[in-house]
């Protein structure tokens, strides 16, 4: 499992080997001038953990005295030796409770009285418990306990139980539940945070307007938020608005159930203010819970988010019945990496062999109530993911938690194999089984080759290199190479060139291409094949002519691999003339060669020269491969070559790429495109076998045809088949379903993102902001819009294009001026969206504002903001305009003419109408469905459907 390699010394927990000398690779002379600066490669020393008090002498009952002489020891005998013993250990017992008493009756304090209102977010077990721990301890204390399930709310006042959570439990009568988030929040002195993380934010913030600035927050919510990698701590302040909201965290072993019943518990309360925590101690301590504080916050949180995810990887273990052994080593690996991560985070080692570290992995690893430990069982048993989430009727924080492992692995330069394979067996990346027993058997080349000093050979470092980059250990790679740099190996430099491109740092592979070049370096055929890459990627032109200029010299250019490189540069970066003149200079042309070219074409919607090319690979008797055939597949799509596709299709009757997948699935890409969904549902029903990502092509051609019903029918045998829905696939049932107008299916669409973590995802986030606006809910648009930690254009148009869907245009202005002040530029479909919300409200003024903002900046006048710039002021009765615009478009297509000739016919210019109608036929513009709507309508604005021949307008309609 190479995504499983580590850091030799940080394997030494798991499999301790030989000592080995610590070593530093010292810098060359000379800066490399790279971002990844070099560092030393030595042994990590491990955390010590404190001494216990007792042993420091802190809590000693009496001064050391004289150990007795072994001979006088003998004469006193066994008898009297075990009566000092036992007498010793009473008073050490009973001098730690008179400590303990004297400390509390020191921190003893009012709060208790002074408080008269605690709140608790969140109707789940933990919440009620915490709720109902609190009440009981003042019976004219008032908790209120803000729920959104109106059964629960009414159970809770009526029977005093939680039915779905503790039906056997009563809850203290001061407990008041409610729906109503202003009447919870309402003088309440303390608050109790027990929302899901994932669904933090959302919540947060439409509850905002009716917290206190100074209400304390005490959060028992554990886990990261997906893609913005947040804790609670950073969540709630963030949500709010307000940067110093008080915030303490609770952590600790503990389940809601025994805390029901009162059994004996311990936890720890965190915060960075002293005062408030040991207020928060005094309100929550009792007989039963013991309650520590803490200021370290961050090494509580993470330990409290990710000994979920390590809960999973133990309940995995179980499920799979490997046995104890098997358990402690990868629960102990799990340990360490917790804590390599949480002290590169900032955290106390002390705070992770506590309560809130220690403690609570074990509880959760080794404990039935675990929640996620359950989800592993059922997973390391055979069961589907998808399968017990919708069984559960909690949330398992650690599911969602684990696919911001990897990411903060990265962030911190961590190796995390255990709870990153348990991120990768939850996407469906790795199967426990494989997980587990290469986890067993952690790789340990590099180590080896450290301590047997082969790591100078120049061939091992190679392939080094290659692996940890293939991996995406950039920072390893480099580490590598750089104890090896005045190596004047050529292969060391290419590995590492190639390296750089292949995890996108394309900008570092230019860098060491010119510094092996001013080195003197050998240059070779790899070296200009991966240099060529990085200038594609970047698209970087004359770097990359400089590059060609050079292969020349040096006489590479005939190099099939260089050539195929240069072709595909020049074609992604829009030269296709030159692309074109690297062909046809080329001496051995291949097939790959051939596929450049095509490919290039189809990017840059070429598609009739790509097919030019495809006919002349045929002439020249060259056999295509599944590559040749996807690119014309796609080239058929682009244009709705039916005739051909099906063409290509025959070809392949015979041919054993019929029955490749990447070639199934552009068969199935192009009958969509072109409007032939029975053709791709044959050929989809043929196979079983399919991966996610043809679904989704499926689904996604469905609702491009406007098919809804089968694109949400098609998801749902999806789910069945044990198949993860993508973003993709989720976005395009959102869309869906907003076609549909169908509510219902779209709430139940959100729920399903959020449950599986692709809520944040941008292109989800867009598709279910668009289809709230669609089904008149433009303010759940706004509230998912202002959640999204990341947002790209796409998405501030999808807002934009929903505020005037619903005919808020002064929002969509508004929302429309704050891209330029995140740091974006709005583009034509920004333009076009708000001129169609000009349109829909004929607001003259405001869209000659915009037209006159896009000239002033220079935003791309594309056909859509033609059209969009055309409808507006036909709309708003500026024809002269209209025209003006009109007269200057360089493709006038269907929609602009149908535009103007609606424009006209409403106005009452039908005979202007009906000329531009005939000119459409003198030009051969091929008119619509809608060309003829508008004629109909134009002509009965003027009353003139008699006057101009009807009957001869249905017959050229026909």
């Amino acid at each position: 499992m190479a995504a499983l390699l580590v850091e030799p010394s940080l394997v030494a927990p798991l499999f301790p080997s030989p000592a080995a000398p610590r070593r530093n690779i010292s810098p060359p002379e000379g800066n490399l001038g790279f971002r990844l600066k070099p560092f030393p490669l030595s042994v990590v020393s491990q955390p010590v953990p404190p001494p216990c008090p007792c042993s420091a002498g802190t809590l000693d009952p009496e001064p050391a005295e004289e150990s007795p002489t072994p001979n006088a020891s003998a004469k006193v005998g066994g008898r009297e030796g075990g009566r000092d013993r036992r007498r010793a250990v009473r008073i050490a017992w009973e001098k730690l409770v008179r400590w303990s008493r004297s400390w509390r009756s020191k921190a003893k304090s009012d709060v208790l009285e002074r408080t008269k209102k605690v709140v608790v977010l969140g109707g789940g077990s933990f919440g009620t418990a915490m709720a109902a721990h609190v009440a009981s301890k003042k019976a004219e204390m008032e908790v209120a306990m803000l729920v959104r399930d109106v059964d629960v709310c009414r159970a809770i006042n009526e029977t005093h139980l939680n039915s779905k959570y503790f039906p056997e439990h009563n809850l203290p009568e001061n407990i008041i539940a409610t729906t109503s988030a202003k009447d919870a929040l309402l003088g309440a002195d303390y608050c109790l945070h027990a929302v899901p993380v994932q669904f933090s934010s959302s919540f947060l913030q439409g509850i905002s307007q009716h917290v206190d600035r100074n209400l304390p927050f005490i959060s028992l919510s554990k886990g990261l938020e997906l893609n913005t990698l947040r804790t609670m701590s950073q969540i709630i302040p963030h949500a709010l608005g307000n940067p110093r909201q008080p915030f303490i965290v609770l952590s600790g072993p503990s389940f809601a159930v025994e805390l029901m019943k009162k059994l004996p518990t311990a936890m720890v309360v965190a915060s960075k203010d002293k005062k408030l925590a040991s207020a928060i101690q005094q309100l929550l301590a009792s007989p039963h819970l013991r309650i520590s504080s803490s200021s370290d916050v961050t090494g509580v949180e993470i330990a409290g988010a990710l000994k979920n995810v390590l809960a999973i990887a133990a309940g995995i273990v179980e499920g799979m019945n490997l046995g104890n052994n098997c358990m402690a080593a990868l629960v102990a690996q799990g340990c360490s990496e917790i804590r390599w991560l949480a002290t590169k985070m900032g955290a106390k080692p002390t705070t992770l062999t506590g309560l809130s570290g220690s403690g609570d992995i074990m509880l959760t690893c080794f404990v039935n109530l675990s929640r996620n430990r359950t989800v592993g069982l059922r997973l390391g048993s055979g069961e589907k993911l998808d399968h017990i989430l919708n069984s559960m009727d909690q949330v398992a924080e650690g599911v969602s938690t684990a696919g911001a492992v990897i990411a903060l692995a990265q962030k911190y330069n961590v190796k995390m194999p255990v709870l990153t394979a348990v991120a990768r067996i939850i996407d469906n990346e790795l199967t426990p089984k494989k997980a587990v027993l290469e986890l067993m058997s952690l790789p340990q080349v590099h180590a080896f080759l450290v301590r047997n000093a082969l790591d100078s050979d120049s061939f091992l470092g190679t392939a080094l290199i290659d692996m940890y980059a293939k991996c995406r250990q950039v920072t390893e790679a480099y580490r590598v190479f750089h104890g090896m740099v005045h190596n004047k190996n050529a292969s060391l430099w290419n590995a590492m060139i190639g390296g750089f491109c292949r995890n996108g740092l394309w900008e570092e592979s230019l860098e060491l291409f010119v510094l092996m070049k001013n080195w003197g370096l050998e240059l070779q055929s790899t070296t200009f094949s991966s240099i060529l890459v990085a200038c594609s990627t970047g698209k970087v032109v004359t770097f990359g002519e400089e590059v060609h200029c050079c292969l020349i010299k040096l006489g590479f250019e005939p190099h099939p691999y260089v050539c195929t490189s240069l072709l595909g540069m020049y074609g992604k970066c829009g030269l296709l003339d030159e692309a074109r003149r690297v062909l046809e200079s080329a001496t051995s042309k291949g097939i790959e060669l051939w596929n450049s070219m095509i490919s290039a074409y189809v990017s840059s919607s070429y598609a009739l020269d790509a097919l030019n090319v495809y006919k002349q690979t045929r002439l020249s008797n060259i056999r295509s491969d599944c590559i040749t055939i996807s690119n014309v597949l796609s080239a058929c799509s682009v244009i709705s070559l039916l005739d051909f596709g099906k063409g290509v299709h025959g070809e392949l009757i015979k041919r054993p790429e019929l029955h490749n997948m990447m070639v199934q699935s552009s068969l199935i890409n192009m009958y969509m495109k072109c409007g032939s969904t029975e053709d791709a549902g044959l050929l989809f029903n043929l196979t079983e076998d399919w991966d996610v990502i043809v679904w989704g092509s499926m689904i996604a051609g469905y609702c491009q045809n406007k098919k809804y019903d089968c694109a949400v029918n098609l998801f749902n045998k999806l789910r069945p088949k044990g198949l993860k829905p993508d973003s993709a696939v989720i976005a395009s049932v959102a869309s869906a379903s907003a076609s549909l107008g169908f509510l219902v299916l779209g709430y139940q669409i959100h729920g399903f993102a959020i449950k599986s973590g692709t809520s944040f995802d941008v292109f989800v986030a867009g598709a279910l902001m668009d289809m709230y606006a669609k089904c008149g809910l433009p303010q759940l648009a706004g509230i998912i819009f202002s959640g999204l930690p990341y947002k790209n254009i796409v998405v501030w148009n999808s807002m934009i294009s929903g505020y005037g869907r619903n005919g808020l245009l002064d929002e969509s202005i508004s929302t429309f001026a704050q891209i330029s002040q995140h740091g974006l530029v709005p583009d034509s479909i920004s333009i076009t969206s708000l001129l169609a919300s000009v349109s829909s409200l004929a607001a003259l003024e405001k869209g000659k504002m915009i037209h006159g903002y896009q000239i002033r900046n220079e935003v791309i006048c594309d056909g859509h903001v033609e059209n969009a710039l055309l409808d507006m002021y036909m709309k708003c009765g500026l024809l002269k305009y209209g025209q003006s615009i009109f007269d200057r478009m360089h493709l006038r297509n269907t929609v602009a003419w149908n535009t103007m000739i609606t424009g006209y016919g409403h106005h009452g210019y039908c005979l202007k109408a009906i000329g531009l109608f005939e000119e459409m036929k003198r030009l051969r513009v091929l008119p619509d469905d809608a060309t003829f709507l508008s004629l109909i309508s134009s002509c009965s604005h003027s009353e003139l459907i008699g006057t101009w021949n009807l009957e001869k307008l249905l017959l050229v309609t026909f």
